[in-house]
């Protein structure tokens, strides 16, 4: 029994640092959001923004190239731990507010593969975001997949968020 405990721990773990490698490797233009919690002079709580930009930003004010940068984003987020922005202008470096919405909280209850069907369509074999969707619903919904190890990314073709 311990056997397989540990078989299956260490099969979760793997998955868990792929999915970190594949987030935070992503410096396309249009890459993978990422959840963060933040503490600024403007906004404190929870905040999504893609994986580029938050780069970029890292870059910046900190002087992060990319190495160091997954190094120190992955452990932060691993340990849920805030990242302290300072004054920082969060609109102009692209940082979105993640709102508090019942709704998608409850829905996300009902487990995830239900979750997913609710607010995807399958398009051309993606998981595509339904139509009507609010920009504050998208954000939260993307907190969701964030989460439970999905990764999201805005489709440079169409606008539309997938999930990768």
């Amino acid at each position: 029994m311990k056997i397989l405990f540990i078989f299956i721990s260490s099969l979760l773990l793997n998955q868990s640092q792929l999915f970190y490698e594949k987030v935070l490797d992503d410096f396309d233009s249009n890459s993978r959001f990422i959840f963060i919690t933040v503490k600024s002079s403007e906004f404190n709580g929870p905040m999504i923004i893609q994986n580029d930009k938050f780069f970029y930003f890292l870059n910046q004010k900190m002087n992060l190239y990319k190495n160091d940068y997954k190094l120190f984003v992955e452990k932060k987020i691993k340990k849920n731990l805030v990242f302290n922005l300072g004054t920082t202008n969060l609109a102009k470096w692209s940082f979105i507010k993640v709102p508090k919405l019942k709704k998608v909280e409850s829905n996300a209850l009902k487990g995830i593969e239900k979750f997913i069907n609710l607010y995807f369509d399958i398009i051309d074999g993606n998981r595509v975001i339904k139509e009507g969707i609010s920009k504050e619903e998208g954000a939260s919904i993307i907190m969701v997949l964030f989460r439970h190890h999905l990764s999201s990314y805005i489709d440079d073709e169409t606008g539309y968020l997938l999930i990768g």
